[in-house]
């Protein structure tokens, strides 16, 4: 068996040692509280500390246990692991009918920081419902960020009028939508950009996921299996984590982007 193999094993196939590293997470915990927070006896806890600190995960210093740098680094990432399970288990159904792989592997690898979801679900494909369901966060908001692979011209008007009212409005498009804005719908982007708050950009890079980004809130969407943008249901999070994770989002889309010249 392999280094990362044992590692691995250890770290999973008992939930006592499981739930014994996660409870080391914060500092050092004595053996007796250890052993009653476990619920365990003496005998049964102790061949567990030896294998934890065989694997160099643990030390102990008295009747105290401590985590090693390589036992932190290790329940970090078993954090990391139970949260994205708890994810793709929490919304299964989601996760199934669309195509993740749109999202940048980078993000999908941190998946676990969009904390705790809901799923939005419209009733019908009108651009106006999902901003009306965000109506009372926007008000409160005094920035926008938005990543789009669609262009509905009715929102435009709503983002102009975010920014006449003095809030920040950025959003990135993908090229093939540009072309058909500069096509047939250039003077409702152009009332949009000429204003002081406003910024369009267009993406180089191939736009496979849906943002709606504010400093309160996170809406993500995601195209369906067979290839069609899902108008109808979103993944909505408050959580400080999915926030960060989204402007990371945003801001991997930016670099591969230029702004919209009109």
């Amino acid at each position: 068996m392999s280094k990362i193999e044992e590692t691995i094993k250890i770290l999973l196939f008992s939930n006592k040692r499981k739930d014994l590293l996660l409870m080391l997470k914060d500092g050092a915990r004595s053996i007796d509280e250890l052993r009653d927070e476990l619920e365990i006896s003496m005998p049964n806890l102790i061949p567990h500390l030896k294998i934890l600190e065989n694997a160099k995960l643990i030390w102990r210093k008295k009747k105290n246990v401590h985590l090693t740098e390589r036992g932190l680094l290790c329940v970090e990432a078993l954090i990391n692991f139970l949260n994205s399970i708890e994810i793709i288990n929490n919304y299964e159904e989601f996760w199934k009918n669309h195509d993740i792989n749109g999202i940048p592997e980078l993000f999908l690898m941190k998946i676990h920081e969009l904390g705790n979801c809901e799923i939005l679900e419209y009733s019908s494909a009108s651009v106006y419902e999902p901003f009306r369901k965000f109506s009372k966060y926007l008000l409160r908001t005094t920035e926008l960020k938005r990543i789009s692979p669609v262009f509905h011209p009715q929102c435009y008007q709503i983002f102009t009028d975010m920014v006449k009212n003095g809030k920040k409005v950025q959003i990135i498009l993908p090229e093939e939508v540009i072309s058909e804005i500069r096509g047939g719908n250039r003077k409702i982007i152009e009332r949009f950009v000429t204003q002081k708050n406003a910024q369009l950009m267009i993406c180089r890079y191939p736009v496979r996921v849906g943002l709606t980004l504010t400093e309160t809130f996170l809406s993500l969407g995601l195209f369906l299996r067979d290839g069609h943008f899902d108008v109808y249901r979103e993944l909505l999070s408050f959580d400080e984590s999915a926030i960060k994770w989204g402007r990371g989002l945003f801001e991997f889309y930016r670099k591969h982007s230029v702004l919209y010249d009109y």
